[in-house]
């Protein structure tokens, strides 16, 4: 179709009527948040046709929060990136319905500790094929409780560039993930 696919909104401050003006392109898959002062990202990220949602810098936790509970379950990618990471959005993240639809997931430079990694491996990603954690300095733990998590069953391409960890961790990554490709693709 025709039409506005992608949205950028970095800083910008919107009133809720632009917000349902934008979210009322018919077109519209793609939308980026930075840095924003928005009354309600409801009418945005519940789009029909959302797919991806990218959220860089700081919105806000509950701001972050209420975009994971109202996505359409059409959103497939989700990148959060360049802001620390509350343990209670990431618990927000777990727990809600994306985990059915996510198939890429990126959270780089958010800085996840053990907490987090331990959320993340609890959950049970069910289409989950792609997962971006660039930046956080995660050390072997981290590494080895993702390479035992069971709720990656279709993880097969993880980033961890600029992490800190060693080759026995990822030797077991990557056997987890051979095995998942050998099952999946």
């Amino acid at each position: 179709g025709s039409g506005i696919e992608r949205i950028s909104l970095e800083r910008n401050a919107l009133d809720s009527a632009a917000v349902q003006a934008l979210a009322g392109l018919p077109s519209l898959r793609e939308v980026a948040l930075a840095e924003l002062s928005l009354p309600n990202l409801a009418p945005l990220t519940r789009h029909p046709n959302l797919r991806r949602l990218d959220v860089a810098q700081s919105l806000g936790a509950d701001v972050l929060s209420s975009c994971f509970h109202t996505v359409g379950a059409k959103l497939t990618h989700l990148r959060l990136a360049s802001d620390a990471l509350p343990l209670d959005v990431m618990l927000e993240l777990v727990t809600s319905p994306l985990v059915d639809t996510l198939t890429h997931l990126t959270l780089d430079a958010v800085h996840l500790g053990r907490a987090h990694i331990e959320l993340l491996c609890a959950t049970s990603w069910r289409h989950l094929e792609r997962l971006s954690l660039r930046l956080n300095q995660l050390g072997d733990d981290e590494v080895d409780m993702i390479a035992r998590a069971r709720g990656f069953e279709r993880l097969t391409s993880i980033d961890l560039t600029h992490n800190v960890f060693g080759a026995a961790s990822a030797r077991a990554l990557a056997e987890r993930l051979a095995a998942n490709r050998a099952r999946y693709v």
